[in-house]
């Protein structure tokens, strides 16, 4: 989660989390609290990301190869007015971004799976052969997820 200074800050896995911009509660999906609720206030840009450990880098090009999605699940309660990127790095200067506002359902208390081709991060970037980790960007203000 973004902090000062760009600082990361883990999410509790049991309590609420909150930054300047972005609050996670642990949720009940499939099992006990194995999802997220993230709001983002719309006042202040703010990201969630998830990152290899040590911010090591993986090889993962062979996903690619086999045309793999990233994938997951989400329940919209509002929809965003400005765009909401995702973005998946490799070492620092290296990312792939896609702009998915257009591919987000519509408000609903249902969840919705949203698949990304990987090839989409290649075609803006993205070397798979050194991931290290991916992004859910927020850039806007007075709207909110």
């Amino acid at each position: 989660m973004r902090a000062n200074n760009w600082a990361g800050v883990d999410v509790s896995k049991g309590n609420k989390t909150s930054v300047e911009g972005l609050t996670t509660t642990p949720i009940n999906y499939k099992h006990q609290q194995d999802a997220l609720n993230v709001v983002f206030d719309g006042k202040n840009v703010a990201q969630l990301y998830l990152q290899t450990v040590n911010s090591s880098s993986m090889d993962k090009n062979a996903y690619v190869n086999a045309n793999a999605t990233l994938q997951f699940d989400i329940r919209m309660h509002q929809l965003p007015v400005n765009k909401v990127n995702i973005a998946m790095h490799c070492q620092w200067p290296c990312l792939g971004e896609v702009n998915i506002k257009d591919a987000l359902p519509a408000v609903s208390n249902e969840w919705s799976t949203i698949k990304i081709p990987l090839s989409c991060f290649v075609k803006t970037g993205m070397d798979f052969t050194s991931l290290n980790q991916c992004v859910f960007n927020f850039l806007c203000r007075n709207s909110g997820l």
